[in-house]
């Protein structure tokens, strides 16, 4: 099966589309998504993307766009919910950056 590119809604898989909004796509997003009936949705790679991901034995960083969640550029990190020191928007870059400390930020150790 083709791999096809996606936006959130419960459903059958879609069919061809190149519409980055068609509301038929279960993932957050096309510029960011792809979707296949076996494995569902799959983020694509941070060239296609343009996220990043850096994880270090005592950090993680991650730093991505809004395909990632299917938000548009008005989004900010208020969207997200409570607030926290650790997720900021750049209004510049047009990117949300998350940067932590592993054991911060309501993440917990096991």
């Amino acid at each position: 099966m083709e791999k096809q590119r996606g936006h959130p809604t419960p459903g059958p898989a879609p069919g061809p589309s190149n519409d980055d909004t068609d509301a038929s796509f279960p993932c957050p997003n096309k510029s960011c998504w792809i979707h296949s009936e076996t494995s569902g949705c799959e983020l694509l790679s941070e060239t296609d993307c343009g996220h990043t991901l850096t994880c270090n034995h005592d950090k993680i960083s991650l730093e991505f766009p809004h395909g990632v969640f299917g938000t548009n550029d008005q989004n900010t990190e208020a969207d997200f919910g409570e607030q926290s020191a650790c997720l900021n928007f750049n209004s510049a870059t047009k990117m949300f950056k998350y940067d932590s400390t592993l054991g911060n930020c309501g993440q917990a150790k096991s």
